[in-house]
């Protein structure tokens, strides 16, 4: 299962909370991506196509909400800067 949990809901960070931020993934794909271009680190492609996948899975099924749809345009975007990478 792709994607990063914002937090955890235990002091040792072994538990994580149930939500998988959008805005959050969206940030770390565009910093992995960046990090893959620099390196050609191939687990770093591999954190970025999970990320996306696991993002598109939550999300898009809910375009009709507005909010997410602005948000999932920015992640359409870095999927389309990964692609080209």
């Amino acid at each position: 299962e792709g994607g990063f949990y914002r937090y955890t809901v235990d002091v040792k960070w072994r538990i994580p909370h149930f939500e998988k931020m959008l805005y959050t993934n969206a940030e770390l794909i565009e910093v992995y991506t960046l990090a893959y271009k620099i390196t050609k680190n191939k687990l770093y492609k591999k954190i970025v196509n999970e990320t996306i996948v696991e993002m598109d899975k939550r999300f898009m099924q809910n375009i009709a909400d507005v909010n997410i749809f602005l948000i999932g345009r920015y992640t359409i975007s870095l999927l389309s800067y990964a692609a080209a990478t």
